[in-house]
């Protein structure tokens, strides 16, 4: 080999060793950006990351942690520590309507809230593997009822797996409270009415969270918790599809404030003014209801909370198919 070429492998080894030094660097950089990401939670943060909630596991005796598994059987498997585990499809709704996901009666709300040893000064934590779907219904629930202190482990028990947390099979132990409801916020939901009334009006907006071929009638809309198709196709005339998926980023976390607002906008939505969100059955729509109230500070954004579980169902409500409103 002649000196050229030995100089010129030379040359060539010491670039991608420095190569591999700089990515390393790089890399580093990075991991310390996203760690000091996680340690910003504090305990005003409704979002909340895996960071912060491992440090109040630890911290706060009187945290009280949710998981809303899309079946039971993940739970069982394995759940973050000291986690208890509530049935999204009948824990949380109206057992007198089990065909619509309306909130739960005062008097078994604060039986449930009891049993798994919710105090009324409680923190609780919500987390769930259905993209926050479960954690913001129940979230929308718990502030209906007067509860103070709620926080959402952003992105949920896969995001707590990402970062190789541990998992467990063990049920905690529960010590039983006595939980009492002092107060309900009846204006965080409408009655058909109201969005009778809402239809072609200017001062109100109203956004449908379902996927878009639910929205334009190519599919039919089903109530999710049981399956159900609904009777008609279609939309509530003026509505705006904003699929709930578009306010998630690809791991299940929210989007940021800034890319929401722009979501919403680049639908012809004000998001600062008067909304009703709704979508198949309730749950679903929880999640703008939650991104207007408590990311935006929009507090004219009510739900209702029969959706098209009750709209499509009826004969005597108007409804559009297509891409319009």
């Amino acid at each position: 080999m002649n000196c050229k070429k030995c100089i010129a492998l030379i040359l060539l080894s010491t670039f991608y060793i420095l190569s591999a030094g700089n990515f390393s660097v790089a890399q580093t950089d990075q991991q310390k950006q996203e760690q000091l990401k996680e340690e910003q939670s504090n305990d005003s943060s409704i979002l909340v990351s895996p960071a912060w909630l491992e440090r109040k596991l630890k911290s706060d005796e009187d945290l009280v942690l949710i998981d809303l598994p899309f079946r039971k059987t993940t739970y069982k498997l394995g759940h973050i520590p000291g986690a208890v585990m509530l049935d999204w499809r009948t824990d949380i709704i109206d057992a007198e309507q089990i065909n619509l996901y309306r909130l739960p009666q005062q008097a078994d709300m604060e039986k449930l809230l009891s049993k798994i040893g919710v105090k009324n000064d409680s923190t609780i934590v919500l987390t769930d593997d259905m993209a926050n779907r479960g954690s913001v219904r129940m979230y929308y629930t718990l502030k209906y009822f007067g509860h103070k202190k709620v926080h959402i482990l952003n992105g949920g028990t896969p995001v707590w797996k990402s970062t190789k947390r541990t998992l467990t099979p063990d049920v905690p132990e529960i010590e039983t409270s006595n939980y009492v409801i002092k107060s309900t916020q009846d204006g965080f939901f409408v009655q058909l009415e109201a969005v009778q009334k809402a239809i072609g009006d200017n001062d109100s907006q109203l956004i449908d969270g379902r996927p878009n071929v639910q929205f334009t009638g190519e599919k039919p809309g089903k109530v999710f918790h049981t399956n159900q198709a609904h009777k008609r196709l279609g939309h509530i005339p003026s509505a705006k599809n904003v699929p709930w998926q578009e306010n998630l980023n690809k791991n299940g976390t929210f989007k940021s404030i800034d890319e929401l607002r722009q979501l919403y906008e680049s639908h012809g939505i004000d998001t600062d003014g008067d909304v009703v969100a709704y979508c198949n059955e309730g749950l679903h729509a929880a999640m703008p209801w939650f991104i207007f109230r408590e990311l935006f500070g929009n507090e004219d954004i009510r739900l209702y909370d029969d959706s098209m579980a009750e709209w499509a169902n009826r004969d005597d409500t108007p409804m559009n198919k297509g891409d319009g409103s």
